[in-house]
């Protein structure tokens, strides 16, 4: 569309076959977006745009539920990306209220508000429920409230040194929506790093990150200080780690997120280390501290075959620890949860 036009003058086009629509628009602020569509699109079912022009109107939930019911009746599927270029010192900065895109007409159907950081701007999504991603963490995603169900995704740091940038970001992205899930994707996380998200996005639950990398003896005062302050906020309960690249992340994972009950590994990259150690490793933490609420594991194991289960149930027995406990292998995920009764050793 030429960006000169007068979008006033349009006159209504009658398009009476038109039911998807897929678009991407540099200059269109909402108030034309708007227009557009109530001169052309009344028949449309399945809407996909992306918004380059920075108009945080674009994020007014109130706005989009007004334009759906009343010029786009027979919309099934929205889904909409508005690419923000954040800068600090802009004054035209989000005013609407917190956790747009939350309400029953959104949860109703299943259109969900997500926010992505990438390399070049924050993204703000609205799409469907997409059953066949959240479908492979099950047991990350159960039990969530739809109203709660705002992610983050990060797949680029701009400098993994200097944590300023992000950190603006992110306070800019709180005073929009509180962020309930973490995902950290393609990228190695330094704990400095780690613990300051943590610090600020204090209602995260759950958790994915592709690996970490720390060295406890660079860290200072003031990061050993914010991450004592982290874990005794923390309400993360589920964590996905993708990589583990020594068993002290393990650990760490545990000291920051003590409310974890649910871990999922997928690569266990330790020399001399596998399954049987990790579960080892659990099962030495769950003696020396009874504080440890991890009850449930996962771990993507390609080879694992019914003698995985057998060595993985040996290892509990020979272990001296009463639980009652299940292991199951779904394709090439094992799964082990257990509830402990009491301490043989006490009896």
């Amino acid at each position: 569309m030429d960006r000169d036009m007068n979008i006033q003058t349009l006159l209504p086009i009658r398009l009476s076959n038109l039911t998807y629509l897929w678009t991407r628009l540099y200059y269109m602020n909402f108030r034309e977006f708007e227009i557009v569509i109530k001169k052309i699109c009344s028949t449309l079912k399945i809407l996909h745009v992306e918004f380059l022009a920075q108009d945080v109107n674009f994020l007014h939930a109130d706005c989009w539920e007004n334009l759906i019911l009343t010029s786009l009746p027979y919309l099934e599927e929205l889904h909409f990306i508005y690419d923000e270029d954040f800068c600090p010192e802009d004054e035209h900065l989000y005013s609407g209220r917190l956790n747009p895109f939350s309400s029953p007409f959104w949860i109703d159907r299943r259109w969900f508000f997500e926010v992505e950081i990438d390399s070049e701007s924050i993204n703000y999504i609205l799409r469907p429920y997409r059953w066949y991603e959240y479908g492979k963490d099950e047991a990350l995603h159960s039990s969530i409230e739809y109203s709660k169900w705002t992610r983050l995704t990060i797949s680029y740091f701009r400098d993994i040194h200097l944590n300023a940038t992000i950190s603006e970001d992110i306070m800019h992205i709180l005073t929009i929506t509180n962020i309930y899930h973490l995902e950290i994707i393609k990228t190695c996380l330094y704990i400095p790093l780690f613990i300051r998200l943590l610090s600020v996005l204090t209602d995260v639950k759950t958790l994915k990150i592709h690996s970490i990398r720390w060295d406890k003896s660079k860290l200072n005062n003031e990061e050993l200080s914010m991450g004592c302050s982290t874990k005794e906020r923390s309400k993360v309960t589920k964590v996905y780690m993708e990589n583990v690249n020594k068993i002290d992340d393990i650990f760490l994972i545990l000291t920051l997120c003590p409310q974890m009950t649910y871990l999922k590994i997928d690569s266990i990259n330790v020399i001399d280390q596998d399954v049987k150690s990790i579960l080892d490793y659990f099962i030495d933490i769950i003696y020396r501290k009874p504080i440890c609420v991890v009850r449930s594991l996962c771990f993507r194991i390609p080879a694992a075959d019914d003698e995985t289960i057998k060595q993985l149930k040996r290892t509990i027995i020979t272990s001296g620890i009463a639980c009652d406990y299940t292991i199951k292998r779904i394709v090439d995920s094992v799964y082990i949860d257990w509830k402990l009764v009491s301490n043989i050793d006490s009896s």
